[in-house]
């Protein structure tokens, strides 16, 4: 009996240690970018049982950032965004819009980035999509927006900072 003691003591602990580690991969845990620049403020958060919508604003400016998270397991959603957003994206350039295309690695997933930058009255802005899919969460990832070209590189970091997925939770 003494022997069976520790064994017991250690599985009981291995068991409560276990059950204390819960894979938790809900919608309403996607938080969307971790890094966000000090003149973006999020002014829209909508999340239900499907879907989250974060909407990052510049205040009294017309640039936007914008994430959404879709329950998407069966791939759905990531096939029609992508045929239908990408379909077109490079075609020619002009004399007042560049488009883009580059390979960034977000929660470490290799997706493109399209971009289009306008040259208006001197001041160039950049339109951005790009969209991803995470097997671990089932989740379909989609971001946009518009925003100062000179600030693209930010764009970039909030984009690399979104985790579409957690591990573990630990109690």
């Amino acid at each position: 009996m003494k022997k069976e003691f520790p064994i017991v003591i250690i599985s009981i602990l291995l068991i409560t240690f276990v059950s204390g580690c819960v894979i938790f991969d809900s919608i309403a845990n996607f938080k969307g970018p971790e890094y966000i620049p000090s003149n973006f403020q999020l002014i829209k958060n909508t999340t239900n049982e499907n879907s989250s919508v974060l909407v990052y604003r510049i205040p009294n400016r017309l640039y936007f950032f914008g994430v959404a998270a879709v329950k998407d397991s069966d791939k759905t959603a990531i096939n029609n965004l992508t045929s239908t957003i990408n379909s077109e994206r490079l075609s020619s350039n002009s004399s007042n819009v560049i488009k883009t295309n580059e390979t960034i690695n977000v929660d470490g997933h290799q997706t493109q980035l399209y971009t289009e930058t306008m040259n208006i009255f001197r001041f160039e802005i950049s339109f951005y999509d790009i969209t991803w899919h995470c097997d671990n969460s089932g989740l379909t990832i989609f971001s946009f927006g518009l925003v100062p070209s000179s600030q693209m590189s930010e764009i970039k970091q909030m984009l690399q900072s979104i985790k579409c997925h957690n591990t573990f939770i630990f109690f």
